[in-house]
């Protein structure tokens, strides 16, 4: 099984990281930033031993629950483009007139270091909920 090296960067890292388990962000208009992260096993398709789902969530369609995904990131399985790791977006899809209103089944590999994460999903759920008029 693959281990997870324990050079101090990455253990600052995965400390970092999971400060963010249960966040979430509230928006006006049912719009919710959640961040989900915890240990697991190291292995090859979760080399750092941390298992995620960051969620960018809309009203749904027929209520005023924040439960339709916008954006996701997360390393639940392959993304669809390669087999390991685990490391995957699952990109906004769009409705009529463009306008934002789901995410895609299935995911492309991100390519970003562990660090940056929450950083890139936070920064394109702000353009996605800024398209959407949605203020703080």
């Amino acid at each position: 099984m693959f281990m997870a090296s324990k050079n101090g960067k990455q253990d600052a890292i995965r400390k970092a990281l999971l400060e963010y388990h249960g966040t979430d962000f509230d928006f006006p208009g049912v719009y919710r930033i959640s961040l989900r992260i915890w240990e697991v096993e190291p292995s090859l398709g979760i080399p750092l031993g941390l298992r995620y789902a960051f969620n960018l969530f809309a009203p749904s369609p027929t209520s005023h629950v924040p439960n339709n995904p916008l954006l996701r990131y997360d390393n639940e399985h392959a993304p669809i483009d390669r087999t390991h790791p685990f490391d995957h977006r699952h990109a906004t899809t769009r409705g009529p007139g463009g306008a934002p209103k789901g995410h895609e089944a299935d995911g492309k590999a991100l390519n970003t270091l562990p660090e940056k994460l929450v950083e890139s999903f936070i920064d394109e759920s702000f353009k996605l909920l800024d398209e959407l008029g949605v203020t703080e």
